[in-house]
């Protein structure tokens, strides 16, 4: 990690001047970016990689937002305050309900504010949450989750189209859109790229500098006034497009905290997310928790949630190492797949040979890892192993979801011998196939109710027509490989933030000039509650929110160039 300790500078002499500093490129930084200048406001984004984008280009694009007002459009019945008891459903007494009703609150303003300024969003339908049926009437059928068109990457022109970062599966079968012209375009990126792209091209629009190859290393802070923090005035920034040495860049209004996680801080992933080995990341190197440094070196508050209900995927080992020497415990730099148990021909199991959880619903798979035997003191479901036939490799569902690469694979003819390559218990892996293929015949999962989750079965809308998550495991010869705990550059821990996303101090009282948005601010809005998009969501908002308030109550630090 780069960061550094912060330094009180009233007096010092900056190389460059803005008023707002937005680090990070998400949906948290770009929106800032976009909102501080339209409003006039000279405004930079510092992102530490090649490439813009951030966790949000490698997302599937969505946003989560209750009674949003594309849905209301449609005439989709919902109100805020189902939303607000559908979170308090999930959260565990881990939210605030200030904080809660003030994202959902704000959602609207935001979704209007950004398609003024470009941004093309849409309802995805037919799409429910993730607990419906099982929390209605809190829960809905169809209306709450919201993306971006598909975007064209020739509207941020040869200089910046080739900076927005990629993903693998950017898909027109993702995306909805199979059998539109735009299908056909290698221009168009769909999912999380298009949102990223659409933001980028707002910023870029509103006038905003943005800034690759340059990493904010220090916050700098002058002297403090009576009662309150040191002000944040400005960031310590070194890289290519920053001229290629540090910088001292003053921020006159403030600084906003907008990156990932910290994937590849092994120190942290063992603090805040427990120690479930082998374990790595699905997301690029640079998510090393320098919000954490540099907040808490200016006094921030950092809360956190049990490690059960972070947002974490099963991922399968590739053999494909990086070129880079990233000095990371992440599995010596090999390159991870992610993998999303939905076909037929598979199964997860513990090391008993036991299913343990329905393998098509991460939340309940990961939140089951975490399962304590109070006797042994050991987690039962930890190391899990994916189990398939022959079969699994010609399931028409390989060609969205590859699975691991064969060679990854333990191989056997026979279920016994896998078990004990494999260092599973082989009467175990027996019993739980026989019972697995009975209930395949019978065409239901009596046990764990696999593909009965209506979100589920609406995912898998991109799935070749008859498929079915349920497929016995009966053709030799058999596979087994250990899935590993996969981090999406979303920590359980962030700094704790008030309803303006100022990043406030273990007293509750705000540090001036310093805000935080996305996945750099504490998830206590929304507590132990898992939905897809509310990552975004919560980028989207608060970057909103930081830049409204910097533009309406900013008060101008004072140092000089």
């Amino acid at each position: 990690m780069t960061s550094q300790s912060s330094s009180a500078d009233v007096d010092g002499r900056w190389d460059e001047e803005y008023d707002i500093i937005c680090v990070g490129s998400g949906i948290g930084g770009l929106s800032g970016a976009i909102t501080a200048a339209s409003k006039g406001l000279k405004t930079l984004v510092v992102e530490k990689t090649s490439q813009f984008g951030g966790v949000t280009a490698l997302s599937g694009g969505q946003i989560w937002s209750p009674a949003n007002k594309y849905q209301l459009a449609r005439g989709i019945e919902d109100s805020l305050e189902d939303g607000i008891r559908y979170i308090e459903s999930l959260a565990d007494g881990w939210a605030n309900d200030r904080m809660t009703r003030n994202l959902f609150n704000t959602a609207n303003e935001a979704f209007d504010f950004l398609e003024e300024k470009g941004v093309k969003f849409r309802m995805i339908p037919n799409l429910p949450d993730y607990y419906y049926p099982d929390l209605q009437p809190f829960a809905k059928r169809d209306g709450r989750y919201i993306d971006a068109e598909p975007f064209d990457l020739r509207r941020l022109g040869d200089r910046y189209r080739h900076k927005l970062r990629h993903k693998a599966w950017s898909s027109p079968e993702m995306a909805g859109i199979t059998g539109r012209p735009e299908a056909q375009r290698r221009d168009f990126v769909y999912t999380g790229e298009a949102l990223a792209g659409y933001l980028l091209q707002a910023a870029l629009e509103a006038g905003a500098t943005c800034w690759t190859n340059s990493p904010a290393t220090r916050l700098i802070r002058g002297e403090p006034e009576a009662g309150t923090s040191p002000r944040v005035t400005g960031v310590v920034v070194e890289g290519l497009d920053g001229g290629g040495r540090e910088q001292r860049i003053r921020a006159t209004r403030g600084v906003l905290l907008a990156v990932g996680g910290y994937d590849y801080n092994s120190a942290l992933v063992h603090r805040y997310e427990g120690r479930f080995e082998p374990y790595g990341t699905l997301v690029f190197p640079g998510i090393d928790g320098d919000h954490l440094a540099m907040g808490a070196d200016a006094g921030a508050a950092i809360a956190t949630l049990p490690p059960s209900r972070s947002i974490v995927q099963r991922a399968v080992r590739t053999g494909i190492r990086r070129d880079e020497d990233l000095s990371s415990p992440t599995l010596d730099n090999e390159i991870l797949a992610m993998y999303w148990p939905v076909g037929p021909h598979e199964i997860v199991v513990n090391r008993a040979g036991k299913r343990f959880a329905d393998e098509t619903f991460y939340p309940e798979l990961h939140a089951s890892l975490h399962v304590l035997d109070p006797v042994r003191h050991v987690h039962p479901h930890w190391p899990t192993w994916l189990v398939m036939d022959d079969n699994y490799w010609s399931s028409p569902m390989r060609r969205q979801q590859p699975g691991p690469p064969k060679e990854q694979c333990h191989v056997a003819d026979t279920l016994d011998e896998l078990a004990t390559k494999a260092g599973i218990d082989p009467r175990g892996l027996k019993s739980t196939v026989d019972r697995y293929n009975e209930m395949c015949r019978q065409g239901r999962d009596d046990d764990f109710h696999r593909g009965e989750r209506p979100w589920v079965t609406s995912s898998l809308a991109f799935a070749p027509l008859g498929t079915s998550p349920l497929g016995p495991i009966e053709q030799a010869p058999f596979y087994a490989t250990k899935l590993i705990q996969a981090f999406l550059g979303v920590g359980a821990a962030g700094l704790e933030i008030n309803q303006h996303a100022q990043v406030v101090r273990q007293d509750g009282r705000p540090i001036p000039g310093l805000y935080a948005a996305g996945n750099s601010a504490a998830r206590t809005d929304l507590g132990m509650m898992l939905q897809s998009g509310v990552t975004n969501l919560r980028g989207m908002v608060y970057g909103f929110l930081a830049a409204k308030h910097m533009a309406d109550n900013g008060c101008r630090s004072r140092s000089r160039l």
